[in-house]
C-alpha cells in the first residue's frame, strides 16, 4: 500500500544534492536530467520511508516550472538501478538507484550517504532499467473518459498512482506536494487528501462539475493548496 501519510520534515537540500544529482546524470549516455537539476525547481528534500534503504531521499520540486522539464517521451515512472560508485577513503563499493518521474530524478536510494561518495567514481555501465505497467492510469482514464486539453494540462493524469486507505480507493489527479493530493474515485467524486492534518474532503460529486469549475476558474488548484497549508 502507499503510504500517504508521513510526518513532515525539515528541508535537507544541500549543494551536495546538486553535485551528486550532476556527477550522476553526466554518466547516463541514453539520458539528459541535466536541465531540471537546477535550484529554481529542486527547492527541497526529505528523508524517504526507512524501508527503502540506508540513505533514501525524496525531493521536493517547483510545481510552477515543472511544465518545462516534463518529457512526453519518456516512460510516466522508471527506475535506474545497479549505479557504483566508491566510498572515500575506504574505497568501499556502493550500489546507488535513482527514480525517474516524466523525465527528471525525484528520488534516490543509496548504500551510503551521498556526502560519502566519491563522486569522481560513478559507474553507470552497468545500470539498468525497471519499468511498470500503467493499470493505475488506465483505469483512471476509463473513469475520466475524454478531458479537454486546458484541463488535462493541469492534472497528472499519466503520473497516477492508486491510494488504499480506510476511507477507500483513491486515483491521485494531481500530487500537490508533501503527501498532499488531489484524486478522484472509481465514481468520478473528487477530494482533497491532506496529510497534516488527516483530511480526506469531498470537493465535486462528479469530474463534470470539476472540470467545469476549473474552467471558470471558480476552483484554482494552486489556491486550493495554499489555504490548506496556512
Amino acid at each position: 500500500m502507499f503510504k500517504l501519510f508521513r510526518k513532515k520534515n525539515k528541508n535537507l537540500l544541500s549543494e551536495i544534492d546538486f553535485l551528486f544529482l550532476e556527477a550522476i546524470s553526466n554518466k547516463l549516455e541514453n539520458h539528459n536530467f541535466l536541465p531540471a537539476i537546477n535550484k529554481s525547481f529542486i527547492v527541497g528534500k526529505r528523508k524517504g520511508i526507512p524501508s527503502e534503504g540506508e540513505d533514501s531521499f525524496t525531493y521536493i520540486f517547483n510545481k510552477r516550472e515543472e511544465h518545462k522539464y516534463i518529457k512526453k517521451e519518456y516512460p510516466n515512472f522508471f527506475i535506474i538501478k545497479n549505479i557504483n560508485a566508491f566510498e572515500k577513503g575506504s574505497k568501499k563499493l556502493c550500489q546507488i538507484e535513482i527514480c525517474i518521474l516524466t523525465g527528471y530524478i525525484i528520488n534516490y536510494l543509496s548504500d551510503i550517504p551521498i556526502e560519502n561518495i566519491d563522486l569522481s567514481s560513478i559507474d553507470t555501465s552497468k545500470s539498468y532499467e525497471k519499468h511498470f505497467d500503467t493499470s493505475d492510469s488506465n483505469e483512471l482514464k476509463l473513469i475520466l473518459g475524454k478531458v479537454p486539453e486546458q484541463i488535462n494540462e493541469l492534472l497528472d493524469i499519466n503520473e497516477t498512482f492508486k491510494i488504499e486507505i480506510v476511507e477507500g480507493e483513491f486515483y491521485v489527479i494531481k500530487d500537490l506536494e508533501d503527501g498532499n493530493y488531489l484524486s478522484m474515485n472509481s465514481k468520478g467524486e473528487v477530494f482533497g487528501m491532506i496529510h497534516d492534518p488527516y483530511e480526506i474532503e469531498k470537493l465535486f460529486d462528479n469530474k463534470d462539475d470539476f472540470f467545469d469549475a476549473l474552467k471558470r476558474n471558480e476552483f484554482n488548484i494552486d489556491e486550493y493548496y495554499d489555504k490548506k497549508m496556512l
